[in-house]
């Protein structure tokens, strides 16, 4: 999982110093046929603490689809790949350096581009690594005035059946936590199979 951005972290702290899960709908009994849509929702947090800095960066993802790409089977063997059908990310950051407090909040869509997800009989693997980074507009505020910053960031989202304990043909779902240095990364998804093919 990627790490908070230290130019993220420095720009929020420097302009603060000088004042200026996911749940899805419950699986039914699957329909015969190969699952060509899944449908549900994910989420991405990073707290960081180090020092005076405590930083909270979370990523909801809603109305997410992946859905089959039957155009790229090369070496897939009985493996079926999936690229995002739809995406609304809704990011927000909450930063406290002491006394002063940052805050910034972004939506977007992701695209195709931006992830796949690979499911195989008893394991999957994929991501939503998202190709671009988007704008965050910064507030920060100390108590004597606040400033303003534009800075970006992106997305990067890890899915792996190693943590899924749901083990269900119809239903991907799993929490991944993993600590790096001061900060705490934790990805976690809900997806329940939608549409199949007859």
């Amino acid at each position: 999982m990627k790490k908070l951005s230290p130019v993220l972290a420095l720009s929020l702290a420097t302009l603060s110093a000088c004042g200026g899960g996911a749940t899805g709908p419950s699986p039914a009994a699957p329909p015969a046929g190969k699952v060509i849509t899944w449908s549900g929702s994910a989420l991405r947090t990073t707290r960081t603490q180090a020092g005076v800095l405590d930083s909270n960066i979370r990523w909801e993802v809603t109305n997410l689809t992946w859905v089959e790409d039957d155009g790229e089977v090369s070496g897939l063997g009985s493996d079926v790949l999936y690229r995002i059908g739809s995406g609304h990310v809704v990011q927000t950051i909450e930063q406290h350096v002491g006394p002063c407090v940052a805050v910034a909040q972004t939506e977007y869509d992701l695209r195709p581009a931006d992830g796949k997800l690979i499911v195989g009989p008893g394991r999957y693997s994929g991501s939503i690594n998202e190709r671009g980074e988007h704008p965050l507009h910064v507030i920060a505020d100390c108590g004597f005035g606040g400033a303003a910053a534009l800075l970006a960031d992106s997305l990067e989202l890890p899915i792996d059946s190693a943590v899924d304990t749901t083990r269900s043909a119809s239903r991907l779902r799993g929490t991944q936590t993993v600590t790096a240095a001061a900060s705490t990364l934790t990805a976690s998804w809900d997806l329940t199979a939608t549409a199949w093919a007859r």
